[in-house]
């Protein structure tokens, strides 16, 4: 999870100053009130305090502006995993069979995909005429230990869960896929960045999504965004000689990840007081028998990365004084 050694590689290449943070257990439960009061909803993962923690690195640096990275995946196609089928239906569509065969081999030696993969689950798609997304929620949602009840009023209610559901994912090309991005998982991000920095009295800026280059790079072809399977091709190529190798050539991707098993496990009991102490909240949610799971989550194979997410969502709830 360490990303410091590309940290040190650039700031050898340009005179700036450096201030680091790196986050623990103990301040994660300390500040867990706080932060999840400003980010003021119950966020996927806890890369939310990563972000919170440099912003208050900066505020305690008399740091008034910062550029944020935000948009660069979904204008510039960096999420490989999720937009490689529409980039070889793109491809297909459109009689690029070279660049589907460059971008397939290209996909298995950088990132380790078998080709027989890919065409398989390309073959099962364009069969079944299936929403890949909208599958892996439904198969969430039936193993979760949410109540029928909740399950089914979240459905109906929830707009990005009916946009997944209903939406024909196998007629969409690569740059609608972009755009499906930047209209559903762009917008909880820059409200993360803005929950955070503004907490903290600090400006965020976002070049990234600057109408001129989100429409420029919306206009171009899929090969410039992806080509022989190497994500964000065309900014690459533009950093060649500016940004140092190691960083550029990079092709492995961490989603600003914490170490977020460690500080769960090691607050285990603090955790589960919370979920007992907002057992009127937790009980409409996921029941009688989800409530007792919860009170002991490692012996019902209870994910952490679940786990967060009932405790960001009990938090919020007992901030504000929710109920259901």
């Amino acid at each position: 999870l360490d990303e410091l050694d590309y940290v040190d590689e650039l700031l050898k290449s340009v005179n700036s100053s450096n201030f680091k943070t790196v986050p623990n257990g103990t301040e994660f439960f300390d500040d867990l009130e706080k932060f999840i009061y400003h980010i003021d909803y119950p966020y996927q993962s806890t890369s939310c305090y990563a972000s919170w923690k440099v912003y208050n690195l900066a505020k305690q640096n008399n740091v008034t502006v910062v550029f944020d990275g935000q948009g660069a995946d979904e204008i510039l196609g960096g999420y490989y995993t999720y937009m490689y089928p529409s980039l070889f239906i793109d491809n297909i569509l459109n009689y690029n069979f070279y660049e589907l065969y460059k971008n397939t081999v290209g996909m298995k030696s950088l990132y380790g995909f078998e080709y027989s993969n890919q065409f398989s689950s390309l073959i099962k798609k364009l069969i079944t005429n299936s929403n890949s997304i909208s599958l892996a929620y439904k198969k969430q949602f039936k193993n979760l230990i949410l109540t029928k009840e909740f399950v089914k009023q979240g459905q109906s209610k929830s707009h990005v869960f009916n946009y997944l559901l209903h939406s024909k994912f196998i007629k969409r090309s690569f740059k609608n896929h972009q755009i499906h991005y930047m209209n559903t998982l762009l917008p909880s991000l820059l409200r993360v960045v803005d929950r955070n920095s503004m907490a903290h009295s600090v400006e965020s800026r976002v070049p990234f999504l600057d109408y001129r280059l989100v429409e420029f790079c919306l206009s171009l072809p899929t090969n410039m965004k992806i080509r022989n399977g190497l994500t964000k091709w065309i900014y690459r190529s533009a950093m060649k000689g500016i940004l140092p190798d190691k960083i550029n050539n990079r092709i492995n991707k961490l989603g600003f990840a914490t170490a977020q098993d460690s500080w769960l496990n090691n607050n285990r009991e603090s955790i589960i007081e919370i979920f007992h102490s907002n057992q009127n909240f937790l009980l409409p949610i996921v029941g009688k028998d989800g409530l007792e799971k919860l009170y002991n989550p490692d012996e019902n194979n209870i994910s952490n990365h679940l786990i967060w997410k009932f405790l960001s969502t009990t938090v919020m709830a007992r901030n504000f004084k929710l109920s259901l």
